[in-house]
């Protein structure tokens, strides 16, 4: 479950300790989780499956869960940074002063305006939240940014000779990241099976017998 995936990450520092942490990756879960309900609602939507169904007040209500985890997100992130500032003590500092070192600052200023400045003022507005092409891109740039947040919050344990975290961008993680992009768009074009393999060959001639009686009438 995601509790175990939280404290596996934040295993990679085991001397660090934060009781925000695991909310942390809850929120960033639901947050994932209603960005691809999003993108799978609107495929399903343009195949055909929600012809009639489908309507404004779903997206919209959909849009408001989005807007409310992204403030809750941006609550539970500044709380960890508020209180292990305010407490100022070493054992846990450490943790943010090396992610101010090298790029990963900037990584972090585009984690603060991207992850929550972006999408909290785009799904303020009930146009955005209802308009079908919008909205999917709110859901991917949610998506994209949350793979940078986890990014941000797990490869600085990874250390260089002198104990410096590795930076962002280095040639092996971009090669990395960029294996990853081109097996996801290979995924993508291939497509979506019609017929899911587990269902019975049943419910698929019942299916094709009740359309045989639909057409016959």
């Amino acid at each position: 479950n995601y509790e175990n995936l939280g404290s596996l990450g934040e295993s990679l520092e085991y001397h660090w300790f934060s009781t925000m942490y695991g909310v942390w990756f809850f929120t960033n879960c639901v947050r994932g989780a209603l960005s691809v309900g999003v993108l799978m609602t609107l495929w399903l939507y343009a195949r055909g499956d929600y012809k009639g169904i489908l309507n404004k007040n779903h997206l919209h209500s959909i849009g408001q869960l989005m807007l409310a985890f992204t403030v809750f997100w941006a609550y539970v992130t500044f709380s960890q940074y508020f209180l292990i500032w305010n407490a100022n003590v070493p054992e846990e500092t450490f943790w943010y002063n090396i992610r101010e070192y090298g790029d990963w600052w900037y990584v972090g200023m585009f984690i603060l305006f991207g992850h929550f400045f972006v999408p909290f003022f785009t799904l303020l507005s009930y146009r955005f939240k209802v308009t079908h092409h919008i909205i999917k891109r709110i859901a991917y740039w949610i998506l994209a940014t949350i793979l940078v947040d986890i990014c941000y919050n797990i490869l600085p344990a990874i250390k260089d000779a002198h104990g410096n975290p590795e930076p962002f961008f280095f040639p092996s993680r971009c090669s990395w990241f960029r294996s990853l992009f081109m097996s996801a768009v290979a995924i993508f074009r291939r497509g979506w099976p019609v017929n899911s393999p587990l269902r019975s060959e049943s419910a698929l001639a019942r299916e094709s017998s009740s359309g045989r009686r639909r057409a016959l009438r």
